[in-house]
């Protein structure tokens, strides 16, 4: 349940807040109501994929698109790495149309985002390579032991048997 005010506000701040809500548009209607005349919605949010386990919700630009009314506008788009930075307004003096500025931006935050996921994986792939070089190496070696210690074990054994046979020769001479 979302608290009743009576007051009204010049900016709500929601910072690392709607990923964390099951109805969005609820809780950010309930803010709007909260904004005066001439009020703003303040909103940071991770960008695209965040699995964490008290994430319900995945934040791509399209999404705040769709939070805007006839009243609010998105005046200011800012991206931080994987995170992302909006502005509504009542009344808005500038409006942030979908341009090819913002798309350029969302696309560069995308291409940052996925070489770091690529140079991860990258290095990841080298590590697992490097280990299954290293097992290979450590079974030739274990390979190789067992097969000298079976070879022991017939030369003693052999031994044995030959030294079996030299007694009992012995003892038939006698």
């Amino acid at each position: 349940m979302i608290r009743d005010f009576s007051e009204k506000y010049d900016a709500v701040i929601l910072g690392e807040v709607l990923e964390h809500i099951t109805d969005v548009q609820a809780f950010f209607n309930k803010a709007t109501e909260l904004i005066g005349e001439n009020g703003r919605i303040i909103i940071t949010t991770p960008f695209g994929i965040n699995d964490y386990i008290d994430h319900k919700n995945t934040f791509y630009l399209s999404e705040f698109y769709s939070l805007q009314t006839d009243t609010l506008k998105i005046s200011n788009v800012q991206f931080f790495g994987k995170w992302i930075g909006i502005i509504f307004e009542k009344e808005p003096q500038t409006c942030i149309q979908l341009s090819i500025d913002t798309l350029n931006a969302v696309e560069e935050q995308f291409n940052v985002i996925e070489r770091n996921l690529i140079n991860r994986w990258l290095d990841t792939k080298k590590q697992l390579d490097s280990l299954e070089n290293e097992l290979n190496e450590k079974k030739g070696e274990l390979e190789d032991y067992i097969a000298q210690q079976e070879l022991k074990g017939n030369d003693e054994e052999n031994y044995q048997k030959m030294y079996l046979e030299e007694k009992k020769k012995k003892y038939r001479l006698k």
